[in-house]
């Protein structure tokens, strides 16, 4: 919750009207849960939305990207797997 503070004080100071949304790069720093709980109280932090929401989860944890992609789509949130990608 500090986190999810400090970012929307962050937006609130320096970020402009023009700013359409955010791109969020989680580094797989969350459990699926802790993926979705993050976004919720960022959003109800700030005026700011959350467009695109990179690797939230371990690359190798298909069952929780499912989970975050199904939970961030019912939101609008796009999910990107970078991390998840190993060849063409």
């Amino acid at each position: 919750l500090a986190l999810c503070e400090a970012i929307a004080g962050a937006l609130e100071e320096f970020a402009t009207p023009a700013t359409r949304g955010l791109l969020i790069d989680a580094n797989c720093g969350y459990s699926a849960r802790g993926a979705i709980e993050f976004v919720d109280r960022l959003r109800a932090a700030t005026s700011y939305g959350v467009e695109v929401l990179e690797q939230p989860v371990p690359r190798e944890d298909w069952e929780g990207l499912k989970a975050v992609t199904e939970a961030m789509a019912e939101r609008g949130i796009i999910v990107i797997a970078d991390e998840s990608c190993r060849s063409v």
